[in-house]
């Protein structure tokens, strides 16, 4: 049965942030491919009102302070490598300089992308809450962890977790998801704590894959129709229906063939059910159904009508056929 109840998804530093700076653009700002494939799974099966996003207040902040020190860093390294090359006479460099309002543009960059993914910014814990980070730096209570190197590791995530258990609004969600790479520090005592005092389950991964398989348990989803989804709401697969239409005509209404003036895809994506042959059997193709509105002449005058598509892709999303109720010629 499909739950009806929400759940929150709540990231931290480690899963959001491109590992190691690689991969960075100055000039824009972005989350980790592993966040772009939750959220994408979310808006493909049509989850976006019973799935929120959100991180705390001081993944953001951590995130702008190592942007900032990979920006000064790499800064620095093309500099130095500029300034080797411009004692040349020949050298027609300008070396680079690090930008001072840099910090200023990263916030208007980081404020962009939080807009457009759309994701919950989890304030942090009230003043109150001091008293229990501290009992817990001095008790060494999880996610608070002491190591070899660090008596200290992990104060960031107790932020973090304190930030998560003073939140308004728990009592709204059916399930909590914490994505995190810090499994040692967020183990199963926090998970004790935190159904203990909102009796709610919460889960606590590292894998983008195990989050997806439990939501879609959660919600009926069947994980092997994801890429079949994505095709069917690509704009390639628009172009598809596009280009096939270009043949079309005429179309049939009562046995009389009438000619096509025009045509609009109202719908390009309906459902997606999986084909079944003569014997009820499924033959491992699917069937996208579609809707488009054809604008046609009969009898001297103007007429509108919808049409159903079903639009056959195998294994490999290649189209077997495309069929039209009423039919198209």
């Amino acid at each position: 049965m499909v739950s009806e109840q929400k759940t929150w998804i709540v990231f931290d530093t480690n899963f959001l942030m491109i590992q190691g700076g690689k991969g960075i653009s100055y000039s824009s700002f972005e989350f980790s491919q592993d966040f772009d494939s939750i959220k994408e799974f979310i808006e493909l099966h049509d989850l976006s009102e019973k799935i929120e996003l959100a991180t705390p207040k001081i993944v953001i902040e951590e995130l702008k302070t190592a942007r900032i020190y990979y920006y000064r860093e790499d800064s620095k390294s093309m500099e130095n490598k500029f300034k080797s090359f411009s004692d040349l006479d020949s050298a027609l460099l300008s070396i680079p300089r690090t930008n001072p309002d840099y910090k200023a543009l990263l916030e208007r960059l980081i404020d962009a992308h939080l807009d457009k993914v759309k994701i919950r910014i989890i304030d942090h814990p009230p003043e109150k809450c001091f008293k229990s980070i501290l009992n817990r730096a001095i008790d060494k209570q999880r996610p608070f962890i002491v190591t070899d190197n660090h008596s200290d590791y992990g104060f960031k995530d107790v932020v973090l977790w304190e930030s998560i258990l003073n939140h308004n609004g728990l009592g709204s969600y059916g399930k909590v998801i914490l994505m995190t790479g810090d499994k040692k520090a967020f183990d199963d005592k926090c998970s004790y704590e935190f159904e203990s005092k909102f009796g709610i389950p919460i889960s606590i991964y590292r894998s983008k894959g195990r989050a997806l398989e439990e939501i879609s348990k959660y919600y009926d989803v069947v994980l092997e129709h994801t890429e079949y989804l994505k095709f069917a709401k690509s704009n390639y697969f628009r172009e598809t229906l596009e280009f096939n239409l270009t043949s079309k005509n005429k179309i049939t209404l009562d046995d009389e063939e009438l000619e096509i003036k025009e045509y609009s895809i109202i719908d390009q994506f309906i459902s997606l059910t999986e084909e079944k042959d003569e014997s009820n059997e499924k033959t491992g193709s699917y069937i996208i159904t579609s809707m488009i509105k054809v604008y046609f002449e009969e009898n001297g005058t103007e007429r509108e009508g919808e049409v159903n598509v079903e639009t056959c892709i195998d294994e490999d999303r290649d189209v077997q056929y495309i069929r039209y109720e009423p039919d198209l010629i």
